[in-house]
């Protein structure tokens, strides 16, 4: 007995449930909007992704660009550090021999002493003196006319 009483309760659940989707798709005939709705979303869905896919492609684009002019400015950048300390080293053609620009380059600069007058040649003396004294030298010609 229980167990016809559970095959009827199947039945009856069974039937509900046809009975229910019967009665839906009688009801309810907007079926046919909601597919076009569904249609509808899956076409803007379509055209997010590939919005999506084109903006990500501009990204990667953007970004390889961007690390190509990154590098070309890290290589400038390397090669002026490089013409930095190159320009310290001694010139191609120097103008003093090895030895003296060694020794330039050693010799702690000292300013130099002021030298001092009082022991200057007579020609460049503060007054005038000898040859630019300014007085014409007497010619023998004339003391010899009488």
């Amino acid at each position: 007995m229980e167990f016809i009483n559970a095959f009827i309760i199947f039945l009856v659940g069974i039937i509900v449930g046809i009975a229910i989707v019967i009665a839906r798709n009688k009801f309810f005939q907007n079926s046919s909007s909601t597919k076009e709705q569904l249609a509808q979303c899956q076409q803007e869905q379509a055209l997010l992704k590939q919005e999506w896919q084109d903006q990500l492609a501009n990204y990667k684009t953007l970004a390889s660009q961007l690390e190509g002019i990154t590098n070309a400015i890290n290589n400038n950048i390397a090669d002026a550090e490089h013409l930095m300390q190159k320009a310290e080293s001694a010139p191609a053609f120097p103008f003093f021999s090895e030895e003296a620009t060694e020794f330039l380059k050693t010799n702690p600069q000292q300013p130099r002493k002021k030298s001092e007058t009082e022991n200057q040649p007579l020609d460049y003396s503060a007054t005038a003196s000898g040859v630019f004294k300014g007085v014409a030298p007497e010619k023998d010609v004339e003391k010899a006319k009488p």
